[in-house]
């Protein structure tokens, strides 16, 4: 899902859980997730993940948005 995304666009190190690679993650229930988000009320955090990764550190712990900044922009 996110290996061939990332070669097509020759974005290097990602793409795959692999050592060496930026470790961006998500957990989450399938059973459970749903979008939140409407176009009346957009900036609502979606239910059913739990964690998230970003660049191997959490910024999503137990379904909690922890305000983390370890994103980068990602160009060609």
């Amino acid at each position: 899902m996110t290996l061939f995304p990332a070669k097509t666009y020759g974005i290097e190190n990602r793409g795959q859980i692999n050592v060496g690679m930026k470790a961006d993650i998500v957990i989450f229930d399938a059973n459970k997730i749903q979008d939140k988000a409407t176009f009346i009320d957009p900036h609502q955090y979606p239910e059913g993940i739990h964690y998230v990764l970003i660049n191997g550190e959490l910024a999503v712990d137990k379904g909690e948005y922890i305000n983390s900044l370890n994103g980068e922009v990602l160009r060609k």
